[in-house]
């Protein structure tokens, strides 16, 4: 069992807030983060592959892609298929570095 992969897997593909990129969790702890161009080209995707891991004790993934580690905390309001992947503190969301993700309903 990998821990933290059963919360993340559930969120499915992750969208940045301005829709420009998203991320994709692999049970192997690799991420791919894909980045479309600005002019919709989908043939100038840009994809950078990374890693992510989970502590337990803090409830924090963190994500390394090319060099630069963050520390995010998985949020899923209650009664809502929404996913909010947020670095820092809750109490106070930066939503501009914020990920956005549905939950599918089965």
């Amino acid at each position: 069992m990998v821990e933290g992969w059963d919360e993340i897997d559930e969120c499915g593909s992750l969208t940045s807030f301005d829709g420009t990129k998203t991320i994709d969790f692999e049970r192997t702890q690799k991420i791919v983060l894909t980045e479309k161009s600005s002019n919709d080209d989908d043939s100038s995707e840009r994809k950078v592959i990374g890693t992510w891991s989970f502590d337990a004790e803090k409830e924090r993934y963190t994500v390394s892609i090319e060099g630069t580690s963050l520390t995010y905390q998985l949020v899923k309001p209650e009664d809502s298929s929404v996913c909010i992947f947020t670095p820092g503190d809750v109490g106070a969301v930066n939503l501009r570095d914020s990920w956005f993700g549905r939950i599918d309903e089965e």
